[in-house]
């Protein structure tokens, strides 16, 4: 497989390689060359278009963003449940093994808490395509038990430390390039928190949220999986 279509993930102010287009959603679908041994971000089409292959399926690092209304929200939970078809069950299972994988491999391996050097052998599979139907199981069993340790470890909760911790780098490059060196300091002590303890509390999700939507760029985030340990929080 010379080129695979790996993750959807932050993207900013970057371009297709393809069509020359702005990433404007801050978004992209990131697709790895396997004989170049590099890794470029691609609008939806025109990833497919290079690959060969459908990006449906694919793991989605995006997943906190908060881009739909109130109302298609509460529609979306509706459907999920027990009307979903087998098909679409594994679908959903085999994507949350896959982002299980990259969270705890590559887009978190600076948290030394997260990083897991067991699986990286079924990364290296991953990206080349070779992954089979047992490794998925695996992965599956793997999310399951460090979720009982602990629901800091669960995808859901790292999707969501991995989705603050880009955009919050990213509002502090901006605030660093405007000179805005207490908002930078602060930034940086949020940064420090997330990485310490896996989580942000209720007050700083609105603080950095207010300050997101300040930027424009940057997309305001759901804080909700990290429910777990606000009640913990508030008896500091």
């Amino acid at each position: 497989m010379a080129k695979q279509i790996t993750r959807k993930d932050f993207a900013f102010d970057q371009c297709c390689p393809k069509c020359s287009q702005p990433l404007t959603s801050g978004t992209g679908f990131f697709v790895w060359d396997q004989e170049e041994q590099t890794e470029h971000p691609y609008g939806r089409d025109c990833a497919e278009k290079v690959t060969g292959h459908e990006s449906k399926g694919i793991p989605d690092l995006t997943k906190m963003t908060i881009l739909a209304t109130p109302a298609s929200q509460k529609k979306g939970r509706s459907e999920i449940g027990s009307k979903r078809s087998d098909e679409e069950r594994e679908i959903s299972n085999t994507k949350l093994a896959l982002e299980y994988l990259l969270l705890r491999t590559l887009m978190l391996s600076d948290f030394d808490e997260v990083y897991c050097d067991e699986l990286v052998v079924y990364y290296e599979k991953y990206i080349r395509g070779l992954l089979l139907k047992d490794d998925i199981k695996f992965l599956i069993e793997h999310e399951e038990k460090a979720r009982e340790k602990g629901r800091k470890f669960s995808a859901r909760n790292l999707q969501c430390v991995y989705a603050f911790n880009c955009c919050l780098r990213k509002a502090q490059q901006i605030a660093l390039s405007s000179k805005q060196t207490r908002r930078a300091e602060f930034l940086g002590s949020l940064l420090a928190f997330l990485q310490r303890n896996l989580y942000l509390s209720h007050n700083q999700v609105f603080s950095v949220n207010k300050i997101f939507s300040e930027k424009g760029k940057i997309p305001p985030l759901t804080g909700n999986p990290f429910v777990w340990a606000w009640g913990k929080s508030k008896k500091k």
